[in-house]
């Protein structure tokens, strides 16, 4: 697998794509009078089937974070009312943010997608194979 890294943030790509999946740089490789520049001694662990962006992934959470620090704080603020409309909003704010963290999952760094493998697996050698990588 030929590896290209970006110039810009140091990611590794697959060579076959013009411009880096993170940055949107174009890759050295694609710069007008530079050679092309292979890192030999980058070893990506996980290969993303839609971009083919070939790196670490990174961590992703689903939800908004805006939402559940507003849920909270109206929760903090029913206080000054009764205890029935206390409950209601700690099982509202509880229940978001439980359904936010319970709902985390590793993704491409480049596009978030979720469908991400491992460099040598089967999958990953039939994507790079598909390709003529």
């Amino acid at each position: 697998m030929k590896l290209v890294k970006c110039s810009k943030c140091g990611i590794d790509n697959l060579a076959e794509s013009p411009k880096c999946g993170v940055c949107h740089g174009v890759l050295e490789k694609f710069a007008v009078g530079s050679t092309p520049a292979i890192n030999p001694s980058a070893s990506p662990e996980f290969l993303c089937l839609r971009c083919g962006c070939a790196g670490s992934p990174k961590k992703y959470m689903t939800g908004s974070f805006l939402l559940e620090l507003a849920l909270w704080f109206i929760w903090s603020y029913s206080f000054l009312f009764n205890g029935v409309v206390v409950l209601i909003t700690f099982l509202f704010a509880g229940g978001y943010s439980l359904s936010r963290y319970s709902s985390r999952y590793l993704g491409c760094s480049s596009c978030g997608w979720v469908d991400i493998t491992s460099v040598d697996s089967p999958a990953a050698k039939k994507f790079l194979a598909d390709r003529g990588l």
